[in-house]
């Protein structure tokens, strides 16, 4: 699944050494990941490969995200940089070979509650066929929706259709006698 590749990145340390603690790269880190692009409309960030260091100074602010909060995050992380972030993916073969006894022992098992799924059309890391076979772990089904024209961030970047595939879900499970609150 050469869309994982970034998470090799992310092990490495690559990422930390190109950002390291300052609010401005940092900044320019997140603009990137979440869809901010070089003037010239380069990503700073691919799936296969991980971060392009040497596009981040010039990349520009995120389609879907305001700057208030971009500027939150880039100051929340540069009190200690990517360091713990990165350690989840440092650690990713060591919980696999963890979670190999616990998948043989519950290899059977089924979720005996209805699940659903919200997926984006274009997210290139997690591509909606991950999701193809997985109905078989849910004994009372598994929905499955697709938001069109989303990305990886498909709850920021379409939260009203989001939103709403999530809640005729839970209308289906729980009943029409949800109360919806009033915005």
């Amino acid at each position: 699944m050469p869309q994982f590749g970034y998470q090799i990145s992310f092990a490495r340390g690559d990422n930390e050494a190109a950002v390291g603690k300052s609010p401005e790269k940092i900044l320019a880190f997140l603009n990137g990941l979440y869809g901010g692009r070089t003037p010239d409309g380069q990503a700073i960030f691919a799936p296969e490969h991980g971060l392009y260091p040497e596009r981040l100074a010039n990349v520009g602010p995120p389609p879907f995200v305001d700057a208030e909060m971009m500027a939150h995050y880039a100051k929340e992380y540069s009190r200690n940089g990517f360091r713990g972030p990165c350690n989840w993916y440092r650690t990713r073969e060591l919980n696999g070979q963890d979670e190999l006894p616990i998948a043989a022992e519950y290899a059977d098992f089924k979720f005996k509650v209805p699940a659903m799924i919200v997926m984006a059309e274009l997210d290139s890391v997690l591509v909606p066929s991950l999701a193809d076979g997985q109905e078989k772990y849910f004994a009372a089904g598994l929905k499955k929706e697709v938001v069109a024209g989303a990305s990886h961030w498909v709850m920021i970047q379409k939260p009203e259709e989001s939103n709403k595939h999530l809640g005729d879900f839970l209308e289906t499970v729980l009943g029409s006698d949800l109360k919806k609150p009033s915005l």
